[in-house]
């Protein structure tokens, strides 16, 4: 595959890459009303070696401790809104890539920042310790 600055991450499979990571983001903040929306660890997702570099670009962080989701990494509000800020003022990447970012940034901004950390910080009380990992095949033995 032959790598092209145009491209966002410089290859078409990294540019698919990107433009579904962005879809997914846009989607999350724009079906959800406004007081039910929370962003700071609500995308919990499981990351490739390429798909990894792609999210971190893109300020999402590495989990520090596994749960049964088995997610590597999250969503962070501050970290995600710096990232595609950044990505609206940078000159690599294309108009597509721009206009998306824009619109993330958009979306992003508009959500309480006080109470996004909030509801992250209740959900971090919510842990399964009476999680059965074996549940599911109890019921073969």
């Amino acid at each position: 595959e032959e790598m092209e600055e145009e491209c966002d991450g410089g290859s078409e499979h990294t540019e698919a890459l990107c433009v579904a990571i962005d879809a997914i983001l846009i989607h999350h903040l724009t079906n959800q009303s406004k007081e039910s929306l929370f962003f700071n660890g609500a995308i919990r997702t499981k990351a490739t070696l390429v798909s990894a570099q792609l999210l971190e670009e893109r300020g999402f962080e590495q989990v520090t401790a596994l749960n049964k989701d088995m997610a590597s990494h999250t969503s962070s509000l501050d970290a995600c809104l710096e990232s595609y800020a950044n990505r609206v003022v940078g000159t690599k990447g294309g108009a597509g890539s721009r206009e998306r970012a824009i619109k993330i940034c958009s979306l992003l901004g508009k959500i309480d920042r006080e109470k996004d950390l909030v509801s992250n910080n209740n959900n971090d009380d919510d842990k399964e310790e009476d999680y059965d990992p074996w549940a599911g095949i109890k019921k073969f033995l």
